[in-house]
């Protein structure tokens, strides 16, 4: 790729963005945001107190916030009838004799140690600095390495911990880790705050803060409104879409196959990356729109398989759930059922896809996880009966889906055209997934 024809790319579209923020700002009223005009760009440092500030809020019915973030992140955590402890800047020493400081760390001693390390801003990783942070609790004896938890906290989801971690923390069982990089869970979150804080703060936290707590209330709508502006989501991104779509056509050309387009995409993404945009919050929006643009235009590629799995759970007289959750990293998606009314940490789909995969000759992967307690013994001969197999430490249970092979194609999904994709699909949600709504969801 041409380095000097993506900067020019981008410095063109953070031209036209700003000449079009200030025409949008007059035609659509003043916007007053206190964080904005007073802070610029918001250190790391201040997210993480911000962040953490609010998860300490309590009220009658304990830590509500703090409980439900812990449900976002999937964790088998019960908070004791007891103090949280809260810290920011949490100073550690390692068995290496380096020091370093915890972003945010929030435990009971004996209990869950959970560490949150942000990098909203894209600092880099240091080395072995999530590892220094786990020898650092485990030194101090607050808990064993079965109750650390990680929450590895970025702005797109890009990025990760650095390859000493991840391996400690696999070791340790904190994380699986899967081809090309990609980590889930059972005690890591890789949290981004385009893809889960933003619509966490707007959906289940924002809503339900009682009005009598104006000022709470206040500063929630203005941090919400300040993120939408640096991500790329705000007032001016929305009413603006159309013509940033047809500036990103102009300049770029998706002219490849399906695997040449998402790698042509994946390296002007990274290239976007390393965009310096700390100094200016209008060019940080502009940048994030061209983000959240080639994004959407990878996720073109796999519409019919977003589609075919949105249409059968949502839509009909009676639909199995009110929706559902979409998960990905790029170039890998997780297909994540899941209902809000269902129990925490219940959740089934695809296990991570990707484009890579879905046009190679093999078998995809759908699974149903349990976070906590395995399945009792009625539960599991169900999923036994549906093929599923215990995996691993993270409670799941996998089912391999063949893909049609003969008449249809060559036994790859993307050799299939879209109607037999879509019926193969449904196929598998009624066979697999509805059997697992009506039966083992309400046994949990």
């Amino acid at each position: 790729m041409d380095v000097i024809k993506v900067k020019g790319l981008i410095d063109e579209f953070i031209k036209d963005y700003k000449e079009h923020a200030e025409s949008s700002e007059i035609k659509s009223g003043f916007n007053y945001n206190v964080l904005a005009e007073q802070c610029g760009n918001i250190v790391e440092n201040s997210h993480t107190n911000l962040l953490m500030r609010l998860l300490e809020y309590r009220n009658k019915y304990g830590y509500v916030f703090l409980n439900d973030f812990i449900s976002m992140a999937g964790f088998d955590i019960i908070l004791k009838d007891a103090d949280v402890k809260f810290k920011r800047e949490y100073s550690t020493d390692s068995e290496s004799g380096k020091k370093g400081r915890i972003d945010g760390f929030i435990f009971q001693e004996g209990n869950f140690a959970i560490i949150i390390e942000n990098k909203i801003n894209h600092a880099g990783n240091q080395d072995e600095q999530i590892l220094r942070y786990i020898e650092s609790v485990l030194n101090r004896q607050i808990v064993d390495k079965d109750h650390i938890y990680v929450v590895f906290l970025t702005r797109d989801g890009v990025e990760s911990p650095d390859k000493e971690s991840l391996d400690s923390m696999m070791e340790y069982g904190i994380c699986n880790l899967i081809e090309d990089g990609m980590i889930t869970g059972p005690r890591y979150f890789p949290c981004s705050y385009s893809q889960h804080v933003l619509n966490w703060l707007k959906d289940d936290i924002q809503p339900i803060v009682p009005q009598k707590d104006v000022v709470l209330n206040a500063g929630l709508i203005q941090y919400i409104d300040y993120l939408e502006g640096i991500l790329g989501c705000g007032k001016n991104a929305l009413k603006s879409e159309n013509e940033y779509k047809k500036l990103f056509d102009d300049h770029i050309s998706l002219s490849g196959g399906i695997i040449e387009d998402n790698s042509y995409l994946y390296k002007l993404y990274n290239c976007l990356l390393d965009q310096k945009a700390d100094d200016d919050v209008v060019k940080s929006e502009a940048i994030n729109i061209l983000k959240n643009l080639i994004e959407a235009k990878n996720d073109e590629l796999m519409e019919p398989f977003l589609i075919a799995t949105k249409d059968f759970f949502t839509k009909g007289e009676e639909p199995l759930m009110a929706n559902y959750h979409l998960n990905h990293h790029f170039t890998y998606y997780y297909i994540t059922i899941r209902d809000k009314d269902w129990p925490r940490g219940i959740d089934f789909g695809w296990y991570p896809l990707g484009l890579k995969k879905l046009c190679k000759e093999n078998e995809l992967t759908f699974y149903f996880k349990s976070k906590g307690e395995r399945l009792e013994a009625e539960k599991e001969q169900l999923l036994d009966k549906l093929g599923f197999k215990f995996h691993d430490k993270s409670r799941t249970y996998r089912r391999f889906i063949s893909v049609p092979k003969g008449e249809h194609g060559n036994g790859t999904f993307l050799s299939l055209n879209e109607k037999v994709q879509r019926q193969f699909l449904e196929s598998v949600y009624r066979e697999y997934a509805e059997p697992i709504i009506r039966s083992v969801i309400p046994m949990l």
